[in-house]
This record gives C-alpha cells, sequence and structure tokens, in this order.
C-alpha cells in the first residue's frame, strides 16, 4: 500500500508517518511538505511512469499556505495519474468549521475527515471501513 501524506506542518508530518506505520508496518509512506510538492511528485510518478508507486491513500491537511487542501483535491482532479489510480483521500486537520466538514462529505475523492492529532484507531476505523 502506498501512502502520501502532505502537511505544512513537520511535526504533524512526524506524527502522521508514525501512526501510519505502526498501524501499517507494510506502507510505503511519501510525505510532502505542500500541496504543490506533492502535486509535483505525482507528476514526476506519471512521467516517468512509476504507476505502481502512486498513492493508494492520501492523508491531507486542509489549512495550507498557498494552496490548501480544497484546491489541491480541485488539481488533483485534473491530474493524469487519477486516470490510473484513484486514491482514497483522508483530510487530516485541526479545523472545526463546518463549511470544511460539509466541503469534505460533498467532494467525491474524500472518504474521510480526521481531527488532529492523527490516532491510531481514527484511521485505524476509517480504514476498515475502506476495506484496506
Amino acid at each position: 500500500m502506498n501512502v502520501l501524506i502532505i502537511d505544512d506542518n513537520q511535526i504533524d508530518l512526524l506524527i502522521n508517518q508514525r501512526v501510519v506505520k505502526n498501524l501499517m508496518p507494510e506502507a510505503e509512506i511519501k510525505s510532502c511538505i505542500s500541496a504543490i510538492d506533492a502535486l509535483k511528485y505525482l507528476e514526476y510518478l506519471h512521467i516517468n511512469q512509476e504507476f505502481e508507486k502512486l498513492p493508494d491513500i492520501i492523508l491531507l491537511d486542509i489549512r495550507m499556505p498557498i494552496m490548501d487542501g480544497f484546491e489541491f483535491l480541485e488539481k488533483l482532479n485534473e491530474s493524469p495519474s487519477l486516470k490510473l489510480k484513484i486514491p482514497k483521500v483522508l483530510l487530516v486537520t485541526s479545523s472545526i468549521d463546518p463549511l470544511d466538514v460539509q466541503r469534505s462529505n460533498e467532494h467525491p475523492l474524500v472518504k474521510g475527515f480526521i481531527g488532529k492529532p492523527l490516532k491510531m484507531n481514527a484511521l485505524q476505523e476509517i480504514i476498515n471501513k475502506l476495506n484496506f
């Protein structure tokens, strides 16, 4: 399983990596400090035909500078890699804004909304629902 973690906070990236690795020791994890870096990574995989490395799951922060999580999702919809493999996106956020929850529920790629800090039981529950 390939997991892409996108968060602008280094500490949250480390926490999320550790939680994923503890829950899924076999997972290949790639972390990006920005949504732009994540899009560049996906483009790199596509250009170099490394399709086997495309993510199965994306853990995505909502509130990030320059490009937020929802803007990333819109760009992801335009990505040619999406035609090859559709990832399950889990929003991992400290946002309590009801509009963020509503937007995430309405987006077809988003399969879950998890509060920060990421906890293993919350991720496990969603992973079980997604049949991974």
